[in-house]
């Protein structure tokens, strides 16, 4: 449970005050990683969490479309809108 939770937690927590302090801090090395290192970070697992929530809005509409749940007619329109927005 340690190794699993709160340890990420603590890493993020961590990362996350430094980067926020370091706006603040005049230090070299400290400015070197918020301004280059974290928003890089930032950048990388930005794109793969819209990614993963665009897979996955796509595959919740598309079974409900094949299952023909209640108001499937909509999804329609959403994968449409979807496919529209990426073209």
């Amino acid at each position: 449970m340690l190794l699993k939770r709160y340890i990420p937690l603590i890493i993020v927590i961590g990362v996350g005050w430094l980067t926020l302090i370091g706006h603040f801090i005049n230090n070299d090395s400290i400015q070197n990683f918020v301004n280059n290192d974290a928003t890089q970070w930032f950048d990388i697992i930005a794109s793969f969490a819209i990614l993963l929530g665009a897979l996955n809005m796509l595959k919740l509409q598309i079974l409900k479309i094949i299952k023909k749940q209640r108001n499937w007619q909509y999804s329609i329109l959403a994968v449409l809108g979807f496919a529209f927005a990426i073209f």
